[in-house]
């Protein structure tokens, strides 16, 4: 059975093993951002990306 310096031990290893957040960018996206489509304009993948495009672009605030 674990002693309870052993769990604290074992927390505070864990708490300084964990990775720290990055911190957030207020104003991202800050430019446009490009969806690449290889494929040929007027295909159903061309579709579904201007229209995922669409829905990006008013959640995101860019174009």
């Amino acid at each position: 059975m674990k002693t309870k310096m052993q769990i604290a031990l074992t927390a505070a290893l864990a708490a300084i093993a964990s990775p720290a957040p990055a911190p957030a960018q207020s104003d991202y996206p800050n430019r446009v951002a490009k969806i690449v489509n290889p494929y040929v304009a007027g295909s159903t993948t061309d579709v579904l990306a201007r229209a995922r495009a669409m829905g990006l672009s008013s959640r995101l605030g860019q174009q």
